[in-house]
């Protein structure tokens, strides 16, 4: 199968922060989409009421949870076990010297839970990342950041020893995390060297010419009557010098007749008077075409807009489109391959719940699908 074919078959629209007239494709900006899965990922965990709790919150990343962290069996400790049953036990606090010097690479120590160098740098590149005017540079910032960390780590502390970390909402919220991240990590190593080239790029805009247009919008006047052979009749007398509006005047039957058939100004065409319109200059009557209440007959009064754009101007955006396009042709046929080799069943039936019985679905948002992890494109 062409290129092209598959990705008209998926109805997606590759371009991203224009506006377009679109007949081939359906309207849903692709782009806009990825990056708005890209960064509820990293909104999950946006609960503090303070800029300085939003900085050194769950965003920086993931080694406050066990679970994803097994560099270091010690490190699995340091909030204690958030899977268990029962309320961890707490062993006794052991009684350190507050005067004894921290390890070179180590920045911050509470009990047990330690920061180092490299954890923080890489906590501020992530703080970068989400927030473009960060300065990660700025001791100010820096000092922030480390204070509200150490501040966090006592309450999760003083949280861990009163078993909240046990609780059922908090289990299942870091178990969906997990899967999340799992699923966009695995997905990052299948598509990290998927790439379109600009040749990719052009052969598409040379076989959709068509599509890449400017916004338009249409003057129009319209003529509607129920049948083929009534309407040839009004194209004829048009044709020979009649008042387009007049005529609406008298013998449309549409609600627009009394205003002369004005439909004002149109941006969206439906489909079916956009076919009309597609060869017709201002000041041109189209021909007798069939619509939903009857058969038609256009003019065109006036047109703004709708002037082509060039490969040049689109290029950046088209390869972009491509790339994604490709990257979920790559997720899709390996989860197809997954499905092979994994036996897996559905009951589409319990789909159908009756409205007044009440969900048991869990409060906990369900973790994001492999689709929508894809990782975001560097611009």
């Amino acid at each position: 199968m062409r290129f092209l074919e598959k990705i008209l078959q998926k109805n997606v629209v590759i371009l991203k922060n224009r506006r377009y007239t679109y007949y081939q494709f359906n309207k849903k900006i692709h782009r806009e989409e990825f990056l708005e899965i890209h960064m509820r990922l990293k909104k999950i965990f946006f609960t503090f009421s303070g800029l300085a709790f939003l900085m050194a919150g769950g965003i920086f990343g993931c080694d406050k949870i066990p679970f994803f962290n097994n560099k270091d069996s010690a490190k699995d400790q340091k909030f204690g076990s958030a899977v268990s049953a029962t309320p961890p036990t707490v062993s006794p606090a052991k009684i350190e010297d507050p005067n004894t010097p921290l390890p070179s690479n180590v920045l911050a120590k509470v009990g047990d839970w330690t920061l180092t160098v490299e954890d923080f740098q890489e906590r501020l590149r992530n703080l970068k990342e989400l927030a473009q005017d960060f300065d990660p540079k700025d001791p100010k910032s820096k000092k922030l950041i480390l204070d509200e960390l150490v501040n966090q780590q006592l309450l999760v502390k003083e949280a861990e020893q009163k078993g909240v970390a046990s609780k059922k909402e908090i289990v299942e919220a870091v178990d969906e995390f997990k899967r999340t991240l799992l699923v966009r990590e695995t997905i990052n190593k299948l598509v990290e060297n998927i790439q379109a080239t600009e040749a990719e790029a052009q052969d598409y805009y040379n076989q959709n010419k068509e599509t890449f247009v400017e916004p338009a919008e249409w003057q129009l006047r319209e003529i509607v009557v129920p049948t083929p052979a009534e309407a040839k009749e009004i194209l004829i007398e048009l044709l020979k010098g009649t008042d387009f509006t007049e005529m609406a005047k008298t013998r449309s039957k549409s609600k627009s007749a009394p205003q002369g058939g004005d439909l004002g100004t149109i941006k969206d065409l439906q489909p079916f008077m956009a076919r009309a319109m597609a060869t017709l200059e201002v000041g041109d009557i189209s021909s007798v075409f069939k619509g939903p209440d009857g058969y038609y007959l256009v003019k065109l009064v006036g047109k703004k807009g709708g002037k082509p754009i060039g490969f040049t101007e689109i290029k950046k955006d088209l390869i972009t489109g491509l790339k994604e396009i490709k990257q979920r042709d790559v997720v899709l046929k390996h989860i197809a391959e997954l499905k092979q080799g994994t036996i897996v069943k559905v009951n589409d039936a319990l789909l159908e719940q009756p409205k007044n019985e009440p969900s048991t679905r869990s409060s906990v948002p369900r973790p994001m699908g492999a689709i929508e992890s894809l990782p975001k494109n560097n611009q």
